[in-house]
């Protein structure tokens, strides 16, 4: 009888072995030799942030001040220069008179440009002297400025020859009126100080490169090329079990260039997890035009926002499918409706595009997982004629809790499960209009385990527990989700021995 004893006492012992945590023990009773030992074998509680802290989906998410969770992300589309489509004008005047007015239309050529600031310039002047003495020439114009002055410049021209010569300027303003007419004087100057007129010349523009331009600039088309937006951050769900909302994508645009813009999607397409095409429609697919500086405001970022939304597109059908990427291809027209107004660009300033999307997570669940395995020594109950175990959930999600722990083997082969399919242990608390849970609710469930059982869960070396979320059937059409929900999980055993 004694070592009966001892071994009831050691049963016991093993079976409080199995607590998890820290929770008072029920009072161990022997009624008619029977006895029976209850334990905790499992007590946890899960979060919404320690449920997607080791995840690669917890990368894009932020969170307000009251712990609400949102879906963030950006991405850069282009940062392009648009000035690297404006060329600087290279044209050959002719200098027949000693005051000349040139029309660049009636010389073919097309300048809307009303100035242009030109770095590393070249003029090259070209004189013919049919006199028998050397000419002495000196030509200004006033519509190339060198520090703001009308630019001059002499050289000599010998006797009955034609003579070319050149200066490079480190910068040169080249400035034409609403007319388009060019003015250019020269005096030609002999040796005896007498001017003359001579047979005829020409003056060649040529420029590097603009530094700054303004006038009524022709159309200019930017291909900003095609970019894929990745969607790593749909990887945490898959298709069917999530349904998003109201997701909000930005088109955020900077432009640095005095010039309106039209910006537009030449192809907008989703790829499925399947590998298909879905097009994607947006305000972008007829032009959106967006802001730009004024010339008082000089080069200065203007931002513009196009709002992709369930509105204004099919974003919400598209992500709902949660795709493996979004393909943006876009261009850019500048001044696209031709305004006869005057525009200006810098060289340098830049058009930027940036993709943001912003999906807060107020959801329609359908199967939303939370899991957590623990140590459960099964062979402490092997010897059990009776055994109970008790679950305990403390549910502080807005969401309906379905609740499963499987039992395996020291290969991890999987054994039984508490329930023959995951039930919905505790329903979801009531939810206001805006999602949110009002209160947690707390249920306890007794599952009596019968001699197959016992035998099947007496070979498990450890346990899992599951959780599975879902939409709650009443209320609000949809859940708001916070870091701070939790979903509490006791689990405890009742076993009872008799004595041999």
């Amino acid at each position: 009888m004694k070592n009966t004893f001892y071994r009831l006492v050691a049963v016991g012992v093993a079976i409080l072995s199995l607590a998890a945590c820290s929770d008072t023990i029920s009072d161990v009773q022997f009624e008619n030799w029977e006895p029976e030992i209850a334990a905790p074998v499992l007590d946890t509680r899960f979060t919404l942030r320690d449920a997607l802290a080791d995840s690669d989906f917890s990368q894009y998410l932020s969170e307000d001040a009251n712990s609400a969770i949102n879906v963030r992300i950006a991405q850069d589309l282009f940062d392009v220069i648009p000035g690297d489509l404006l060329d600087v004008p290279e044209f050959t005047l002719p200098v027949l008179d000693t005051v000349n007015t040139v029309n660049l239309e009636d010389e073919g050529v097309d300048v809307v440009i009303s100035r242009m600031d030109v770095s590393d310039a070249q003029l090259k002047y070209t004189f013919r002297n049919d006199y028998p003495q050397d000419a002495e020439v000196t030509i200004t114009t006033a519509n190339w400025l060198v520090a703001e002055q009308a630019y001059q410049y002499t050289y000599t021209v010998p006797a009955n020859t034609t003579t070319s010569d050149s200066v490079q300027l480190a910068q040169v303003s080249f400035v034409v009126p609403a007319s388009g007419e060019i003015d250019v004087r020269y005096t030609a100057t002999m040796p005896t100080g007498d001017k003359v007129r001579l047979t005829g010349g020409a003056i060649e523009f040529k420029g590097t490169d603009f530094l700054y331009a303004e006038g009524q600039l022709d159309k200019l088309e930017v291909d900003l090329g095609a970019d894929s937006i990745a969607t790593d951050y749909f990887d945490a769900f898959e298709a069917g079990t999530v349904s998003l909302v109201d997701p909000v994508a930005r088109l955020v645009i900077e432009n640095e260039a005095g010039v309106p813009f039209e910006l537009m999607t030449n192809t907008a397409f989703a790829t499925s997890r399947t590998g298909e095409a879905v097009k994607l429609t947006s305000p972008l697919s007829e032009g959106v035009l967006f802001n730009y500086p004024s010339m008082a405001e000089g080069k200065v970022s203007k931002t513009s926002e196009v709002i992709i939304d369930e509105q204004s597109s099919n974003i919400l059908d598209v992500l709902n499918e949660f795709p493996e990427s979004l393909q943006l291809g876009l261009e850019a027209t500048a001044n696209p409706e031709g305004l006869e107004e005057n525009f200006f660009i810098h060289r340098d300033a830049r058009l930027k595009g940036q993709f943001a999307m912003d999906i807060p997570l107020a959801l329609e669940f359908n199967g939303f997982k939370l899991e957590e395995e623990f140590t459960f020594d099964g062979g402490s109950i092997a010897e059990a004629e009776a055994a109970v175990f008790l679950l305990r959930v403390d549910n502080g999600f807005a969401l309906d809790a379905a609740t499963q722990v499987y039992f395996y083997d020291n290969q991890g082969e999987l054994l039984d499960s508490l329930f023959t399919a995951p039930e919905t242990i505790v329903a979801a608390p009531e939810v206001d209009d805006f999602g949110v849970a009002t209160s947690s609710v707390e249920k306890v469930t007794e599952i009596v385990l019968d001699p197959t059982q016992i035998a099947t869960i007496a070979k498990s070396r450890s346990a899992r527990v599951e959780l599975k979320l879902y939409s709650a059937t009443t209320g609000a059409q949809f859940t708001k989700l916070f870091y701070d929900n939790s979903i509490g999980v006791k689990l405890g055993a009742r076993v009872t021995v008799k004595p041999l």
